[in-house]
């Protein structure tokens, strides 16, 4: 069900919003949905800090 979250994404992703959606996977290797859309995560889970700051998370499921 890859497909829900292209909703919010686009929503989030508008000209004059204040959100950067970025993306993290358990590795750093390209990602094939379902929808046979390829995306290039922004982090893995090994060089993720906490210290950035996040206000939403969205996990697909």
């Amino acid at each position: 069900m890859d497909w829900q979250v292209s909703y919010v994404t686009a929503e989030l992703n508008k000209p004059g919003t204040v959100f950067q959606v970025q993306t993290i996977v358990f590795d750093k290797n390209s990602k094939i949905s379902m929808g046979e859309l390829t995306v290039l995560p922004d982090y893995s889970l090994q060089d993720f800090s906490l210290k950035l700051e996040f206000v939403l998370i969205i996990i697909p499921a």
